[in-house]
């Protein structure tokens, strides 16, 4: 079977989808019986490890680039990817269904109502949906719900980043090197207002903790430069790290180092965040925000702590009783069952066309 995905973003643009986008199509292509291409707007795709053929779209993807891929590749499936950093054209979907005559897959990575990404012209080009957030169907609009029902799939996401087996001895050098004798509490992901980066200065306590920020912190934004400021401030003078972007196996190492990984965010974690599975996935402690009541305090086979969205004296309170605790890092990245699964997924839809 041949598949074409289209994103605006891939390798090694700085989005989490284009992340998740090369992990998938990298374990895809190494199935002997699906065929793989991307066309994105990315000037320099990233390389896979498998055969993976990329088509080039411009400054912003049109039907135009579209029909040229669709010409050549002549996929069984062409498969969408919503929202990326880079957009592509909306008409997409629907041209490819309608004018092209090849059933179209969206996968979407964020809730309907909260994606500028997402409109009509989305559901008039869509014969699957995969979603990546469990609870996505019962926040859809009623009308939507009923639509889509009979033609969606919940395909949970994966870490992008290899969970590693470090020694005592190594998790001590590490720790060294950053933090000395102190506690290292960690945040790894995007900094947006949403993700609630600024509240880890109010969490962490400058006396005898060490912050350590794995993420880009460019001054493009007010929120980033206020994280920036909260950052230099006196109180926390030699014990915040800023590491910017960083290569999978080390932000694997440095999480598998840390005493806690946070994650204050303003609407709550879920399994959909690839930087909360990646901090799942290290063994270390994790404590992050829940919108709903299911699931709060501590799970032991997760190390995981949740509170609820907005207390923070309960996050505190949690982050406090978990530190330093551990478990055994995974063993499997989880990719192989998404591609199991999205391949299930293809086949059903090639069939009912059939």
């Amino acid at each position: 079977m041949r598949v074409l995905f289209i994103s605006g973003s891939f390798l090694p643009d700085r989005c989490g989808v284009a992340d998740y986008l090369w992990h998938l199509v990298d374990e895809m292509a190494a199935s002997a019986d699906m065929e793989v291409a991307v066309l994105s707007r990315c000037p320099n795709p990233a390389g896979c490890s498998h055969h993976v053929r990329h088509f080039k779209g411009r400054d912003l993807v049109t039907i135009w680039d579209v029909a040229r891929a669709v010409r050549e590749f002549k996929p069984d499936i062409v498969h969408v990817q919503y929202p990326t950093s880079r957009a592509i054209s909306r008409y997409i979907p629907l041209f490819v269904r309608r004018v092209l005559r090849t059933p179209v897959v969206q996968t979407w990575h964020e809730h309907y109502a909260e994606c500028n990404q997402l409109g009509w012209r989305n559901l008039t080009g869509l014969d699957r949906l995969v979603h990546v957030r469990e609870d996505l169907p019962r926040r859809l609009p009623p009308w939507l719900h009923k639509m889509l029902r009979n033609k969606s799939a919940y395909v949970p996401n994966a870490s992008t980043i290899p969970a590693i087996r470090i020694t005592d001895e190594q998790r001590s050098a590490i720790r060294n090197g950053i933090c000395g004798d102190r506690q290292l509490l960690t945040f790894f992901g995007f900094v947006n207002p949403n993700k609630g980066v600024d509240r880890l200065f109010q969490l962490a306590d400058s006396a005898r903790h060490h912050l350590l920020l794995i993420c880009d912190l460019d001054q493009s934004t007010d929120y980033r430069r206020q994280v920036q400021r909260l950052a230099s401030a006196d109180s926390w003078h030699g014990h915040v790290t800023i590491t910017g972007f960083l290569p999978p196996t080390e932000v694997g190492r440095l999480l598998a180092a840390s005493d806690a990984i946070l994650f204050p965010f303003a609407t709550g974690i879920g399994d959909w965040n690839t930087s909360v599975r990646a901090a799942l996935a290290s063994g270390s402690f994790v404590i992050g925000t829940s919108d709903t009541e299911t699931g709060l305090g501590y799970d032991k086979s997760k190390n995981l702590s949740l509170v609820p969205c907005g207390d923070w004296q309960a996050f505190r309170a949690g982050l406090l009783a978990g530190l330093g605790r551990r478990r055994e890092p995974e063993s499997s990245s989880g990719w192989s069952s998404i591609v199991r699964a999205h391949k299930k997924f293809y086949a059903e839809l090639h069939a009912g066309r059939g």
